[in-house]
């Protein structure tokens, strides 16, 4: 049995998923753009998030062509359970 962390490891092969998000996101055509990720408790939600996140870093590549397409792209997280109740 796995633990309910996240990780950045694609051991549920949800990467084609993160891949196809970063495409959406980083096509020009298609902003500006909201995109939600929902999805059962434990489901991958936040997995596939923090692949995007790793992702979409303009730190993790060394062509400076793909460092500047993810340059000005933010990833911010959104914690739901701290306004639980507050309707």
């Amino acid at each position: 049995m796995w633990s309910d962390n996240e990780t950045t490891l694609d051991l549920l092969g949800f990467k084609v998923h993160a891949d196809l998000i970063r495409s959406v996101i980083t096509n020009r055509e298609l902003l500006p753009l909201t995109i939600g990720v929902f999805g059962d408790w434990g489901g991958g939600k936040t997995s596939i998030m923090k692949m995007l996140e790793r992702d979409l870093n303009p730190d993790n590549y060394t062509d400076p062509d793909e460092k500047a397409k993810y340059e000005n792209i933010v990833c911010l997280y959104f914690n739901g359970w701290l306004f639980e109740g507050y309707d």
